[in-house]
């Protein structure tokens, strides 16, 4: 029986922290849907990273905003801003495997 956090998934989602609040993804094709990854597995890879900048491991709230088609095979970087409160935080993140920003996202945990 596969653990929780053992799946294909969640290898595929990894985030490797590089300092700076930046994570190196690498994004797989086995999610795309034609040529370009899924939304929802893009969201994944960065709900990753963000729940290593704080405390809390599950999202109130996310928010994608898709601004073109996200490009799979290639290595990428989720850079992140946390604002900490007491009770809640909130995160930003920016998905970026070149020049080119693909999503931009907000989640409150």
């Amino acid at each position: 029986m596969t653990e929780i956090g053992e799946g294909q998934f969640d290898h595929e989602t990894a985030a490797e922290p590089i300092g700076g609040g930046l994570f190196a993804i690498n994004v797989s094709d086995q999610w795309n849907i034609g040529d370009n990854p899924n939304g929802g597995y893009l969201t994944a890879m960065a709900l990753q990273a963000l729940r290593a900048l704080g405390p809390h491991a599950d999202p109130i709230s996310v928010t994608t905003h898709y601004l073109r088609p996200g490009s799979g095979g290639q290595p990428g970087v989720v850079s992140a801003e946390l604002h900490r409160g007491t009770t809640r935080q909130l995160e930003r993140f920016g998905y970026s495997p070149g020049d080119d920003v693909y999503l931009q996202d907000s989640e409150m945990f």
